[in-house]
């Protein structure tokens, strides 16, 4: 908008040159009483013209600001051209040029005031810094030979100026105004032609914004189909780890039955059956009257009680050790640990617990007491470790469980823990137990590198 206005207002400066030299001139011979009458008249019409310039210089500050840009130009255009015909009627009028073909003695009189041409050559002068600015700010061939005409424009006004050729003055003076009107119409041309490829790049960049938006929408269609094709993937993984889990849950149910049943039946049945035949023996002797005999077979009657007992406590421990209620969870794992290396004295266990009884939340103590009893399992049916360590510890505010043996190992890669999933719980049963609780369960094996199991439980502050 500055470029547009400064265009507008260069072929406006010499107009006021134009104004301000005649004005001048028709003081001058104001001075020496010439037609005084007429001249008092034009030079109102002068000062009428430049008031109506000095209007028009005035409302570029309204111009600048207004709504309706293009309305106020057109109107502001509107008002130069009737200004620039008054001025064109001003100076063709006949006093004016008659001033300016006066007789020798008339310019001798005008030279001996001073010389007219240093009346003009400061408003000269600014127009020339007018083209100087336009070079600096475009530097184009065309704006080079404008100015270069200007110099001589000027040039051959100062030599007419001097001489008194008054009437090359005026002509020169409309060379001055053509120029300059042709040049901001150069100018006005070269700024639609710059709007019109702004405008084209800016239709571009919409027609790239809009192809971006389709892109990015198309993008993120596909990321929310596979989304949701990923989340029902993963649903369906987990309904079959959970018909898995449910089948594994069921047959360790089944089997824990049928080992409690061949127990019952084994141990306890056969125990008390051979008390009914002792205990009938004994009462058979007494009343035979054999007193010695009888107390034999009481005493075997005896013996096959505590027998039988001691068969039912070890069914009772495998259901649920009672010592996890009675003395703790800490005392329970010790004594589990020992009965261990009772049954599998080529296993060394070694048990490193640095945690407080009551740092294990109670929940937690059977999960635990399960985690380590499939452990210890697994490791004597599958490892062939020879041994195995023990770690209950506190990391953070985290509690730590983990049993690391020196067996074998499997490659988890290739599955081939799923026949440790035949017996009791399983691998899966004790991950699940840990994340059921809240846990996390982790396991690390590989071929000739032994198998460590780990679970974490988050404590909460107390």
């Amino acid at each position: 908008m500055k470029h547009l206005t400064t265009i507008i207002l260069k072929p406006s400066a010499v107009l006021i040159v134009m104004v301000l030299s005649f004005g001048s001139i028709i003081g001058l011979f104001e001075y020496y009483d010439f037609e005084t009458k007429r001249l008092m008249h034009k030079n109102a019409q002068a000062h009428e013209l430049l008031q109506s310039w000095n209007d028009l210089v005035s409302s570029t500050k309204d111009l600048l600001i207004a709504n309706d840009l293009n309305f106020a130009r057109q109107r502001w255009i509107s008002s130069i051209s009737a200004f620039d015909q008054d001025l064109k009627r001003f100076i063709q009028s006949d006093i004016v040029k008659n001033l300016a073909q006066k007789d020798a003695a008339l310019k001798n009189k005008i030279d001996a005031t001073g010389n007219l041409w240093y009346i003009i050559k400061p408003r000269i002068e600014s127009v020339q810094f007018s083209f100087d600015e336009y070079l600096n700010q475009t530097g184009q061939q065309v704006v080079l030979e404008k100015r270069s005409l200007l110099h001589e424009l000027m040039y051959q006004m100062e030599q007419s100026t001097r001489s008194g050729d008054y009437v090359l003055l005026f002509d020169l003076t409309f060379d001055i105004e053509y120029m300059v009107s042709s040049l901001s119409q150069y100018f006005i041309t070269e700024l639609s032609g710059t709007i019109q490829i702004l405008d084209n790049i800016l239709k571009r960049r919409s027609a790239l914004i809009i192809w971006l938006a389709r892109l990015s929408a198309i993008a993120i269609f596909s990321f929310v189909i596979i989304l949701i094709l990923y989340s029902q993937r993963a649903l369906n993984a987990s309904k079959n780890r959970l018909t898995v889990l449910s089948t594994q849950l069921i047959h360790a149910a089944e089997k824990e039955r049928k080992r409690l049943s061949l127990e019952l039946h084994d141990e306890v049945g056969q125990a008390l059956t051979a008390l009914k035949f002792n205990v009938e023996n004994a009462l058979d002797l007494i009343e035979k009257g054999k007193t010695r005999e009888s107390i034999q077979a009481l005493n075997r009657v005896v013996a096959l009680i505590q027998h039988t007992v001691s068969e039912a406590r070890k069914i009772s421990v495998s259901l649920r050790p009672a010592m996890i209620d009675q003395l703790g969870i800490i005392p329970t794992i010790s004594w589990f640990c020992r009965e261990y290396q009772k049954s599998y004295t080529g296993i060394k266990l070694e048990q490193t617990i640095s945690v407080p009884e009551d740092l294990v939340p109670q929940s937690l103590k059977i999960v635990l007491y399960r985690v380590l009893q499939e452990a210890l399992t697994n490791v004597a049916k599958h490892s062939n470790a020879k041994h195995v360590k023990i770690c209950l510890n506190k990391r953070n505010s985290r509690l730590h469980l983990s049993i690391e043996d020196d067996g074998k190992g499997f490659n988890m890669a290739r599955g081939d823990m799923q026949p440790t999933m035949q017996n009791g719980f399983g691998i899966m049963s004790m991950r699940e137990r840990v994340e059921l609780s809240g846990g996390e369960f982790d396991i690390r094996s590989a071929e000739g590198r032994g198998t460590e199991i780990s679970a974490a439980w988050e404590l909460k502050p107390s």
